[in-house]
C-alpha cells in the first residue's frame, strides 16, 4: 500500500533492522528496483553506511550514499529558520541532510519509524528486565537514595544517568533516565524563583510518562506503550516531518499501519518482543528469512551523529554565543559548566544541543519569524 504513488518513490535505509525489513518487503512487492538513500560518517564509529550497502546490494536497489563530515554542524544554521519550537533530537541533522539528498531523486520516501516501539527494539528493555531480576527485591527507598546521590554529580559524569534513572525502580528507568535534563539538573539550570513558580510541575514530563507506563499490562508492554505514546509522536515523527517537509519530501511509515499497531499491542506476547537479553525476536525471525546472512541483527544505531565530537570541534566562546537568545532564567554559569564538562570528556552533547535548539526557537520568536 505504501508503495502506491504517482511520483518517484524511495526508502531511507540506515542499515538497521527496521529500515532493512522495509527495503526487503518493498523489493518483494516492487516490479522495478527500489531506490534507497543513506548517509555515511567517514572515520566515525557511528558510520552505518557499510551495513546499508550490504542490504542495498542484496536487494539490487538503486543506492545513493552521501558523506557527512564534522563541518556538517553548519546544518544547524540551515535548519535554524525552520525551528518554530525546540526539538532536542540531534538526529534531526542527518535526517535533514538525507531528506535533501532523497528529494533530489524522489518525491515520496518510506522509513522504519515505529518498529522499535512495536517489536521491543530498545536496549533499555532487556536492561530494565535484567536489573529487575537482580535488584527488584530491594526496598524502593534504596533506589531513591542511590538515585538522589547520583543526581548530585556533575552532568555527563559516566554512570550518573544510569544510577539516577533507578529513582522509581529498575522497570521505570525509561521514565527517570532522561539524557537531557532530569529533575535535579532542571533545578540547577533554572533560576530559583522560576523553579519555585513551577512548583510540583517541574516533574510534569515524568508524571506524564508514568501515566502511560501504568496503562500497560506487563513490564515490556508498559515500556513499549510509554515510548509509543511519548517519544515516537512527540520526537521521532515530528523530527522526520520537519526534516522531510523542509525539502518537500513526503514520508510514509509502513510500520505505523493501524492494523499492524493493533496486532502488536493485542496479539504479540511480551516474550516475542524481549526474550532475556534478546530484543525483537519476532522481527529477527523474519530477518533471517529475508535479510543477508552477514548483516548484524543485534546492532542498534539508526541515523546518529557523533554529537559530542562535533560540538567539541566548535571553540567554546563561539559555542557559548549560540546560546545568547536563551531566557534569563537559565543560569549561564551552568551552561558554561556543561561546555567545560564536554571538553573534559563528559557526555554533554545532547544537553547542549537541546539548549541550542531552545535558543534558536527563542530567537525566532523574538524576531517574529516563528
Amino acid at each position: 500500500m505504501r508503495l502506491q504513488s504517482d511520483v518517484p518513490l524511495g526508502i531511507l535505509l540506515s542499515g538497521g533492522l527496521d529500515s532493512s525489513l522495509v527495503v526487503a518487503a518493498a523489493a518483494q512487492s516492487s516490479a522495478v528496483p527500489v531506490k534507497t538513500f543513506t548517509i555515511a560518517l567517514p572515520g566515525s564509529a557511528l558510520d552505518e553506511s557499510t551495513h546499508a550497502a550490504t542490504v542495498a546490494q542484496h536487494f539490487s536497489t538503486e543506492h545513493h550514499r552521501l558523506e557527512l563530515d564534522s563541518s556538517s554542524l553548519s546544518v544547524i544554521d540551515e535548519i535554524a529558520p525552520l525551528v518554530d519550537e525546540p526539538l532536542a533530537d540531534s538526529s534531526l541533522l542527518p535526517s535533514f541532510v538525507v531528506s535533501r539528498l532523497t528529494r533530489r531523486h524522489v518525491t515520496v520516501a518510506l522509513g522504519g519509524d515505529g518498529g522499535d516501539e512495536l517489536f521491543g527494539g530498545y536496549r533499555d528493555y532487556p536492561q530494565a528486565l535484567t536489573d529487575q531480576e537482580r535488584w527488584g527485591g530491594l526496598p524502593s527507598e534504596a533506589f531513591r537514595l542511590a538515585a538522589n546521590l547520583a543526581a548530585r554529580l556533575p552532568a555527563g559524569v559516566r554512570g550518573r544517568n544510569r544510577i539516577a534513572s533507578l529513582k522509581g525502580g529498575p522497570l521505570q528507568q525509561i521514565i527517570w533516565g532522561s539524557p537531557y535534563f532530569d529533575v535535579a539538573l532542571r533545578r540547577r539550570i533554572l533560576d530559583k524563583e522560576f523553579a519555585a513558580q513551577l512548583g510540583a510541575a517541574i516533574d510534569a514530563p515524568e508524571r506524564g510518562l508514568l501515566a502511560l507506563f501504568n496503562e500497560g499490562k506487563g513490564p515490556v508492554d508498559r515500556m513499549t506503550r510509554t515510548h509509543f505514546g511519548s517519544i515516537l509522536p512527540d520526537d521521532f515523527l515530528v523530527k522526520v516531518d520537519r526534516a522531510s517537509m523542509a525539502h518537500g519530501l513526503e514520508m510514509r511509515t509502513p510500520f505505523l499501519d493501524h492494523r499492524l499497531i493493533e496486532f502488536c499491542f493485542s496479539s504479540v506476547p511480551d516474550a516475542w518482543k524481549v526474550n532475556g537479553r534478546q530484543t525483537r525476536p519476532l522481527q529477527k525471525l523474519l530477518a533471517k528469512k529475508w535479510l543477508p546472512a552477514t548483516l548484524d541483527l543485534n546492532r542498534k544505531q539508526g541515523f546518529s551523529i557523533p554529537l559530542d565530537q562535533w560540538l567539541r570541534a566548535e571553540p567554546p566562546g563561539r559555542l557559548m554565543e549560540r546560546f545568547e537568545a536563551l531566557p534569563e532564567y537559565l543560569h549561564r554559569p551552568e551552561i558554561h559548566g556543561l561546555i567545560d564538562g564536554l571538553h573534559a570528556g563528559r557526555a554533554n552533547g545532547a544537553r547542549l544541543f537541546a539548549l541550542l535548539m531552545l535558543a534558536i526557537a527563542c530567537r525566532n520568536l523574538q524576531a517574529g519569524t516563528a
